[in-house]
């Protein structure tokens, strides 16, 4: 029997549950129905980053009747700390297969049929698939226009690219081979995905892309606004440099340079715009906000 961990990282997020436990559950019978159900145990892990468990009484709700729903709950603050705490539970319980998904997120019915599908006809020991943004009501439309909030794509088969834990499923095989976990350097400032992963690739690893393994990404009304934009362009520019460094792959000369040239341009093109639509301005603006992060000047946490 093939043992398979679909696990969510919650923090004081308890009114996105509902949605999120539904559309895994319905996902979940749709992926047993298209097999034998008897080669397959597929659990649904919710580990809660809130010390006071304020999740705990919205997910025992779901395992009533859902014995197949497990709660758990990281004390020790930051999001690290909880990814960890799902490798360890998929470890220790001896599953084949880990998917990750976020809390604000909920899943297309037939996800984990394709993510599974496609790491298993590929060989490949993780694949990645799209996520499609939602817009709360009322959200302005530069924001839409803007794409400020929209995720990276792939045509359907894409190898070797690095996406995140927003839809990720992948072979444990290799967290037992590697016994690497979640750097805790990134434990509140993101980008602890982003080196994991790359650090599978570069020893060989192979991943995947599913055009067809859908997650549904529902944006918080209070991140829209420029401040947060730019916030998320310095910090995201900030730990990809420090994420290349790290892995060797880019010196700190580089990243300077590269970052001298990132915030130039935006200074020179920004004249341009300044009569143009707000999207095309914010997003000149957040192109600066990305290149100051490559100078690394000021560690900021998001979590």
């Amino acid at each position: 029997m093939k043992k398979i961990a679909i696990c969510v990282c919650t923090y004081k997020r308890v009114n996105l549950l509902d949605k999120l436990i539904n559309s895994l559950i319905v996902t979940r019978e749709v992926f047993i129905t298209n097999r034998n159900k008897e080669d397959f145990n597929v659990q649904i892990i919710i580990v809660d980053n809130d010390p006071e468990m304020s999740a705990q009484s919205k997910v025992n709700y779901f395992i009533k009747d859902n014995s197949f729903i497990n709660y758990y709950c990281e004390s020790k603050s930051g999001l690290v700390m909880a990814r960890n705490k799902c490798l360890e539970i998929v470890i220790n319980n001896e599953y084949d297969y880990l998917a990750f998904i976020d809390d604000d997120e909920y899943v297309d019915k037939n996800w984990l049929d394709c993510m599974y599908k496609s790491l298993i006809t590929t060989g490949a020991h993780i694949v990645f698939g799209k996520v499609e943004t939602v817009y709360p009501p009322g959200c302005e439309e530069w924001i839409i226009k803007g794409g400020f909030f929209d995720k990276l794509q792939y045509a359907d088969g894409t190898k070797n690219i690095i996406s995140a834990t927003a839809n990720v499923l992948l072979d444990v095989s290799i967290l037992r081979k590697e016994k690497e976990y979640f750097d805790l350097t990134f434990n509140t400032t993101g980008g602890e995905d982003t080196y994991l992963f790359k650090s599978y690739l570069k020893k060989g690893y192979q991943s995947v892309w599913c055009q067809g393994g859908i997650v549904y990404d529902l944006v918080a009304a209070e991140r829209l606004k420029e401040k947060y934009i730019y916030l998320r362009a310095y910090t995201s520019s900030y730990t990809y440099s420090e994420i290349q460094q790290k892995l060797g792959e880019e010196h700190l000369m580089t990243s300077l340079t590269k970052g001298i040239i990132k915030t130039i341009i935006p200074l020179l093109y920004y004249p341009f715009v300044l009569k143009g639509k707000k999207e095309k301005k914010v997003s000149v603006k957040k192109d600066f906000f990305s290149g100051l992060g490559r100078f690394k000047v000021k560690r900021i946490s998001r979590y």
